[in-house]
């Protein structure tokens, strides 16, 4: 793909200040908050009504999780193919000259691509906190409030 096509269908794909590395980060970290807020969810909830038995409380907490993976794996697809794309420099009347200017440009442009691919990987960090859960003989669950991860 020539680079200015690139530019025209991604409007920012090769401006890290653009609008799209904007979207971009804004997706990634929905995508966090939303992992954090149905946990706290399902905890509330379940601390809420403790007659409520473990089997669904944990078929409803995976349910969301597997609709907010399924987005993660979306996004995680699209930074992937978008980094793997090779790049070729534009082909017109000029052909036989190429300045310096546009080998930068191309060189950049595929330096940020390749970025991209680095960015979908899952961030592997400890947790930020920490929720105990006694599931009792009759299917009942206890949630205990969530605390402050302890890591070793």
């Amino acid at each position: 793909m020539q680079l200015d096509d690139l530019n025209r269908r991604i409007a920012g794909v090769t401006d890290t200040s653009s609008e799209f590395y904007a979207h971009l980060e804004l997706a990634r970290l929905a995508i966090t908050l939303r992992r954090q807020v149905i946990l706290l969810q399902a905890v509330s909830h379940a601390q809420a009504d403790p007659d409520n038995p473990f089997e669904r409380f944990v078929r409803e907490l995976k349910a969301d999780q597997e609709d907010i993976d399924a987005l993660a794996a979306d996004l995680t697809a699209f930074l992937m193919r978008l980094s793997s794309l090779q790049l070729d420099r534009s082909h017109g009347v000029r052909d036989f000259v190429f300045g310096s200017s546009e080998v930068d440009r191309l060189l950049d442009a595929i330096a940020l691509l390749q970025g991209l691919g680095k960015l979908a990987l899952p961030e592997a960090r400890p947790a930020d906190i920490e929720i105990d859960i006694t599931r009792h003989l009759d299917g009942s669950v206890t949630v205990y409030p969530a605390l402050e991860a302890v890591t070793a």
